[in-house]
Formats: C-alpha cells, structure tokens, sequence
C-alpha cells in the first residue's frame, strides 16, 4: 500500500503535543491507521465499548498485531494523557455512534449531525488536527493520503471556534468521500439522526 505526507505527521509531532488525524469511513480506514503504525509511529484509535465482548477482543488484537491500539471512548483522560505523551490518535469524524456529541453543520449541502470530538480534543489539547484517508487505486492496492495539518482558529468563543474550524474539516471530509464516493462506508442517516 502506497502512503503519501508522512512529512506532515513527522512536523506536527516536532510540536510535542500529539496529533489528532481525523478520517471519514472510506475503505479501510483501519488499515491505514495499521499502516501508520507500521511505520514507526504509536498511533492509538477511539473507538467504543463494544457490546459484545467476543467481538471487541477480535477488532483490538488485529489492531494491536499491527501495533494500533485502542482507547475506549468512555476513559477520555487516557486521549488527552496520549496526546501529552506526544503520541497520535485517530478519530472517524463522519458519524458519532453515541449520538451524545453531534451537532448540526452543511455537509454536501445538507443539514447533517456530525461529531466535534476530533476537533474539540485537538483544541483542548493543543494538538496538530490532520487528515488522512485510504482508499483503493486499483483491484490490488491501495492508497492512503496524510494531509498537511487543518490551520485551526484557536482564539474566539467557543460557538465561533468549532463552528469555523468544523467548516475547515468538513470541506476536506467532503472532497475526500466525493471523490472515493463508492468506498464511503456510512450506513446511518446522518441527515436525519436527530
């Protein structure tokens, strides 16, 4: 699998504060976090409790075989002790599972519920917001894009700041599940789920 922009993670690491990659359910959105831990960096995914335990040690050993691990969305301290210790974490931003943190924003010129999470652990933490996206280039490979850093708004009322930074990562969600439309894996109306 070929991955493109590693610089951009390499730079926002320089920072010391951790980066928060933000992704969207294109292809195996799993894989290139495995991909990023393959190369050397300690990248960590939230993910949530599962119901069933069975499956959740199935989806946490294959991650960490590859050395992606796993924080719980239900012990938030450890993403921001993660991030401290300068470390990645990687959060899908298209769907909020728990429904708790959504909020409605444009999305392919609809209203849509959509998650904050990402961006707001990136702006309380302090940490470098990047995009990444894997999808397949042809029947055999695939290709995953590390984007350079979303220059977030990082001083304002807190309204004003997600909203103005939402629209920042929104607009690269959408080019990205517009141009990979056929590998985007979203089975829930986010348009209506309020």
């Amino acid at each position: 699998m070929e991955i493109e922009g590693l610089e951009h993670l390499d730079n926002a690491l320089k920072g010391g504060r951790g980066a928060v990659i933000i992704t969207a359910h294109i292809g195996n959105f799993e894989w290139g976090a495995c991909r990023i831990a393959v190369e050397g960096y300690r990248i960590w995914g939230l993910s949530l409790v599962r119901k069933n335990k069975l499956v959740g040690k199935f989806f946490e050993s294959n991650r960490l075989s590859k050395g992606f691990k796993t924080l719980y969305i239900n012990r938030m301290l450890n993403v921001f002790r993660t991030l401290k210790n300068n470390e990645i974490v990687a959060i899908p931003s298209d769907w909020d599972p728990t429904g708790q943190a959504t909020r409605p924003f444009k999305f392919f010129g609809k209203t849509a519920y959509l998650p904050t999470g990402a961006l707001m652990i990136a702006l309380k933490s302090g940490a470098t917001l990047i995009p990444s996206f894997i999808w397949k280039k042809d029947k055999y490979n695939h290709f995953q894009i590390v984007e350079k850093p979303i220059d977030l708004i990082r001083e304002g009322d807190k309204e004003t700041l997600i909203n103005k930074n939402m629209e920042k990562v929104l607009e690269v969600m959408e080019k990205y599940i517009r141009d990979n439309i056929s590998e985007w894996e979203m089975f829930h109306d986010i348009w209506s789920e309020k």
